[in-house]
């Protein structure tokens, strides 16, 4: 997170991998993919594009509900794929003091 600015709104998407048979991961369930479109949505945002740093992050412990994302202090989303970024859109706006 930004220590410059306390307004920054941090956002982890999970890529953590777990391999061996059988082992679902958020990696495996298409992170990178999430990871990606939700940056793109939030540069191409002029309300978000200054105040949320994106990054990638290690477990987050639910890797059978893979891929998850976590806003910093608030809400966690689970089996999340690059469609379902509206929702997390609309509550990093809210966050920011926007409404969608």
């Amino acid at each position: 997170m930004n220590d410059e600015d306390p307004t920054t709104i941090e956002v982890l998407v999970c890529l953590n991998r777990r391999y061996g048979e059988m082992q679902k991961s958020c990696s495996a369930s298409g992170a990178e993919l999430v990871l990606s479109a939700l940056k793109d949505a939030i540069e191409n945002d002029p309300l978000l594009a200054d105040r949320v740093e994106v990054s990638g992050s290690p477990c987050m412990g639910r890797c059978v509900y893979g891929p998850n994302v976590r806003i910093v202090g608030h809400n966690m989303w689970s089996e999340v794929s690059p469609g379902d970024l509206g929702e997390i859109m609309a509550a990093l706006r809210t966050l920011g003091g926007h409404q969608s």
